[in-house]
This record gives structure tokens, sequence and C-alpha cells, in this order.
């Protein structure tokens, strides 16, 4: 899927591997679903495809990393971190988005950043001051808590 030197029609292979779309849950792939739709809807499917090739133009990306040799329990941590970077982004008036897109070349990244070989690239953020551009008013509907958690006790 490559197109010339561009690598955003490039199949990913990031470090954390991603599972394919058909085995994601039927709640996972029924959300994708709508927000194809909503994209759709709203005439922005195009304006979406132009932003990620270019990263969501974002001025600044964070890449979270850690060890190889983790455990699987370390993900926890990870998601805990950098959801607290996102929030502290938010409360300071930024706009972020974590985005597969980030760390779907790993090599290109540890190119250019002092990432060693026995760390892995986790997640990257974009972020950024939010613009008036129509992609940014794009708002999902989120599932009702109930739907998605259960608490017993």
């Amino acid at each position: 899927l490559t197109r010339s030197s561009d690598l955003s029609f490039e199949q990913g292979h990031s470090d954390v591997p991603v599972a394919h779309r058909e085995s994601w849950s039927e709640a996972a792939q029924k959300r994708m679903a709508a927000v194809g739709e909503l994209l759709a809807a709203k005439g922005l499917a195009k304006a979406m495809g132009d932003v990620q090739a270019p990263l969501f133009n974002a001025p600044a990306v964070a890449f979270f990393t850690m060890p190889r040799n983790a455990g699987s329990w370390a993900m926890l941590d990870m998601g805990g971190f950098y959801q607290t970077f996102m929030l502290a982004l938010t409360a300071e008036g930024y706009g972020s988005i974590p985005a597969y897109a980030f760390v779907k070349f790993p090599e290109v990244v540890s190119k250019y950043l002092p990432i060693t070989d026995d760390e892995q690239i986790v997640v990257g953020v974009g972020f950024g001051k939010p613009s008036d551009a129509p992609i940014n008013s794009l708002r999902e509907a989120r599932p009702e808590m109930d739907s998605i958690l259960s608490i017993k006790g």
C-alpha cells in the first residue's frame, strides 16, 4: 500500500501488536462504523483522511515508551500516564489526540529521537491549540456508562 516515498499508505508495524479490526469486539466494530457514518454525514471523511497523513497537523507529539521486557501489567501504568498527560493538556487549553498514525513506523520515530533498542514505543499523543477547522468540531456520542461498566459488590 505504498505511494512513492509517502508512508501514509504503507501498512504500519508498531512496536505494540495491533489486532485486525475484524477480531475486535462487536461493540468496537459498531463504534468504528458509527464514527465512519458520522464523518460521512458531516462531510468530513476526506478531511479525516487528509489530516491523518500529516499526523493530524499536530504542532507537537509526545511519545510514550516503556522497556520491551516490562510485564503486561505495565500497560495499565502507561494508560494512566498518557491519560493524565492529556487531561493536563486539556486543563491548559490544549487539544490532544492519541493515534496509531504516530507510532505505526517506530523505526522512523527512533531515527529522530533518542529511543534505544530496549524500549518500545507504545503511544504517541499529538497536541496543540485547537483550530476552528471543521474536523475539530466532530463529537461522537459516547455509550451510557452502565452499558460498558459493571460494578458488583
